[in-house]
């Protein structure tokens, strides 16, 4: 096992994309497994900048069978992975509730909730016993703090139960090596936005003081931070990244 290895889930995302980035141009070498279910061209693209470190690794999380290739691909490379960050999730959607895609719930639940519960499962219990501080950063959403968003139901429902399960770890692991950790970003100018109808997210946009989105390198820093010897005290936090829209 190399001095440090990073776990990061839903790898071919912008969000993801530019934590990778900012992980190998500001800090020590190390082994990044990045989990993909799309997004091929991406992964080959960061293997030819990174190269050896980066370990890109393909999977269906939608499905218990995907979920169990991907956790027998990581330990061919890691035992553990002292750091986890979950990004995976299917693309934002707004629907009235009663209009609400029921498979596209389902999916969305399999992959932020199942799938990352059943690694958590898999490595916390290493992580929790190692000789130094390791790190679980859940990405979240600014739904998850003060009053929702319309039109969001089924995904909020996902971001609440992952915020349950963070918070049920952090108490079941607190006192361990293992720091759990959350974020919580408003929307960020990515493709996860792509199904959502430019006029709301102008309207988002102005909502903020600083009348505009997020971007995806202020997100990032919020996750280091939590990756970062400086959350060593941090158990349980959901950190709200917002642009002042909530606090």
């Amino acid at each position: 096992m190399s001095a440090e290895t990073i776990l990061i889930t839903g790898a071919s995302s912008d969000l993801a994309l530019e934590l990778i980035r900012s992980i190998a141009r500001n800090g020590p070498a190390v082994q990044i497994l990045a989990h993909f279910h799309q997004g091929k061209e991406r992964m080959e693209q960061m293997k030819r900048e990174l190269g050896d470190s980066f370990i890109p690794i393909q999977a269906d999380l939608r499905s218990s069978e995907g979920v169990e290739h991907l956790i027998a691909q990581l330990h061919s490379h890691a035992e553990f992975p002292n750091k986890i960050v979950h990004f995976a999730g299917l693309k934002l959607r707004l629907e009235r509730f009663h209009q609400a895609d029921m498979e596209h719930f389902d999916a969305d639940f399999q992959v932020q909730v199942r799938a990352g519960m059943r690694l958590l499962q898999e490595f916390l219990p290493a992580m929790a016993r190692a000789e130094w501080h390791t790190k679980v950063v859940l990405v979240l959403s600014s739904v998850t703090v003060g009053v929702p968003a319309k039109f969001m139901s089924a995904y909020t429902v996902v971001k609440y139960a992952e915020l349950g399960l963070l918070r049920a770890l952090a108490a079941d692991y607190a006192g361990t090596a293992v720091n759990i950790n959350g974020v919580s970003p408003f929307m960020v100018e990515t493709q996860f936005l792509s199904e959502i109808p430019e006029k709301a997210l102008q309207i988002a946009a102005a909502a903020t003081p600083g009348k505009r989105l997020a971007k995806p390198a202020e997100i990032v820093a919020a996750i280091q931070f939590l990756l970062s010897s400086g959350s060593d005290y941090l158990y349980g936090v959901n950190l709200p990244v917002t642009g002042g829209v909530v606090f």
